[in-house]
Formats: C-alpha cells, structure tokens, sequence
C-alpha cells in the first residue's frame, strides 16, 4: 500500500511494527557477535599469548597434516586464560 493511501492509524501501525522487527533484529545480532565471536577471540588471545611465551601445543602428525587434540587445547587454554 503506497503511503499517501493509509490512514495515519494504519501508519501508525506499520511503523510500530518496524520498531518492533528493528528492536529484534538487533537482539539477535548483539547474541550471535557475543556468542560466536566472544569465545574466538578468546582463543586467538590465548594463541597469541602462546606465540609471545614460545609456547607449544602438542599436536600429532597424520599424512601430511597435523591433528589437533582437544584435550590438550583445553589444558593449554584453561591455564591461559
């Protein structure tokens, strides 16, 4: 409906439900940044802290490629942080 057909109840309520969809949307952006991107910078922190401190996190080698073991990233990453 073009705007200079509502009435300004109609508009009205339009733009409450804008605000609405606006308010929400911006929620579930704050969530997802806080919980996707709070841990990975943490753990960037963390290898970066190793990096600085010459410190190792053990891995093993498989065909060519390295494999990461997650309890010992757990270990290093709990003393780190």
């Amino acid at each position: 409906m073009d705007l200079s057909q509502q009435t300004p109840l109609e508009r009205k309520r339009e733009q409450v439900g804008w605000y609405f969809y606006d308010w929400a949307n911006s929620a579930f952006a704050s969530t997802v940044l806080t919980l996707f991107l709070g841990p990975i910078e943490s753990v960037r922190r963390a290898i970066a802290e190793a990096q600085v401190h010459h410190t190792t996190v053990d891995y093993q080698e498989f065909n060519g490629g390295h494999e990461w073991r997650g309890d010992l990233a757990w270990t290093f990453l709990s003393k780190h942080l």
